[in-house]
Protein backbone atom coordinates (compact mmCIF):
# COMPACT_ATOMS: atom_id res chain seq x y z
CA UNK A 1 0.00 0.00 0.00
CA UNK A 2 1.50 3.67 -0.70
CA UNK A 3 1.44 6.91 1.47
CA UNK A 4 -0.97 9.12 0.21
CA UNK A 5 -1.03 11.61 3.11
CA UNK A 6 2.50 12.76 2.17
CA UNK A 7 2.54 13.26 -1.60
CA UNK A 8 0.18 13.03 -4.19
CA UNK A 9 -0.05 9.55 -5.13
CA UNK A 10 2.62 8.69 -8.12
CA UNK A 11 4.00 11.57 -8.07
CA UNK A 12 7.79 11.38 -7.11
CA UNK A 13 10.42 13.69 -5.52
CA UNK A 14 13.49 14.26 -8.14
CA UNK A 15 16.49 13.17 -6.60
CA UNK A 16 18.40 16.05 -7.11
CA UNK A 17 16.08 17.34 -3.89
CA UNK A 18 17.22 14.70 -2.03
CA UNK A 19 20.82 16.62 -0.19
CA UNK A 20 22.07 19.82 -0.04
CA UNK A 21 25.92 20.82 -0.44
CA UNK A 22 25.61 23.88 0.81
CA UNK A 23 23.52 23.46 3.91
CA UNK A 24 24.34 19.77 4.46
CA UNK A 25 21.30 18.49 4.95
CA UNK A 26 19.80 15.27 3.19
CA UNK A 27 16.68 12.99 3.28
CA UNK A 28 15.63 9.91 2.26
CA UNK A 29 12.05 7.76 1.91
CA UNK A 30 9.96 5.88 -0.34
CA UNK A 31 8.69 9.46 -1.78
CA UNK A 32 11.92 9.93 -4.01
CA UNK A 33 11.89 9.04 -7.44
CA UNK A 34 13.40 5.57 -9.05
CA UNK A 35 12.95 2.30 -8.41
CA UNK A 36 11.59 1.34 -5.61
CA UNK A 37 9.03 4.73 -5.27
CA UNK A 38 5.91 4.17 -2.45
CA UNK A 39 7.84 1.03 -1.15
CA UNK A 40 10.05 0.17 1.65
CA UNK A 41 12.43 -0.91 -1.21
CA UNK A 42 12.90 2.57 -2.08
CA UNK A 43 13.46 4.08 1.09
CA UNK A 44 16.10 1.83 1.53
CA UNK A 45 17.38 2.59 -1.97
CA UNK A 46 17.72 6.38 -1.14
CA UNK A 47 18.81 6.06 1.91
CA UNK A 48 22.19 3.83 -0.20
CA UNK A 49 22.14 6.77 -2.85
CA UNK A 50 22.35 9.29 0.17
CA UNK A 51 24.74 7.48 2.13
CA UNK A 52 27.19 7.89 -1.19
CA UNK A 53 26.28 11.34 -1.48
CA UNK A 54 27.93 11.52 2.12
CA UNK A 55 30.80 10.13 1.64
CA UNK A 56 31.89 11.74 -1.70
CA UNK A 57 31.18 15.44 0.34
CA UNK A 58 33.64 14.39 2.98
CA UNK A 59 36.40 12.77 1.10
Amino acid sequence: MKWRASQPSGCAVPLSLQFSRKYRIGFCGDWFEGEGFGRIEGSILSALILEKKIKDLIK
